[in-house]
């Protein structure tokens, strides 16, 4: 049918190594077809859009940037966080030991009871979540003309 181009947009922090894998496969098999993954949790040029409003730390996904996302892009589906100053933030070695023996969700949620790995003391903001998809789907779509151009 005259496929050319595959395009993978993978909005999450954690299945970017096994979409990558799955992506090198199939080019393995179909010459005539470019297929590309795109992820911008493993694009650090989007950390400069939040970074200088964000007051905290984060070691895996950008939970800040999701957050402030889901409140511009639908404003009900995020309420007001109890942003609490955490005593202990999650642990680096901790966290680096269980992405190495093999992400397994159970351990994470023993690991870490309240499903997080940031610590920000900001709450999301509609405007800083507006700015950031806005540079996300430019981004994005300026590669994607210069792919097909």
């Amino acid at each position: 049918w005259g496929i050319k181009y595959i395009f993978i947009f993978d909005g999450s922090y954690d299945s970017f190594t096994i979409l990558d894998r799955a992506v090198k496969r199939f080019r393995k098999h179909r010459d005539n077809i470019t297929v590309i993954l795109f992820n911008w949790q493993h694009e650090n040029i989007f950390n400069s859009v939040y970074g200088p409003q964000f007051d905290g730390k984060e070691l895996g996904r950008m939970e800040f940037g999701l957050l402030s996302m889901a409140a511009y892009l639908n404003p009900s589906t995020v309420s007001k966080i109890i942003i609490q100053k955490k005593k202990s933030f999650c642990d680096l070695m901790k966290y680096k030991r269980w992405k190495k023996c093999g992400h397994d969700p159970e351990k994470f949620r023993k690991l870490f009871p309240d499903c997080s790995t940031s610590n920000f003391s900001t709450q999301p903001d509609k405007n800083i979540g507006k700015e950031l998809f806005e540079k996300i789907t430019g981004y994005y779509e300026r590669k994607i003309l210069s792919l097909i151009g």
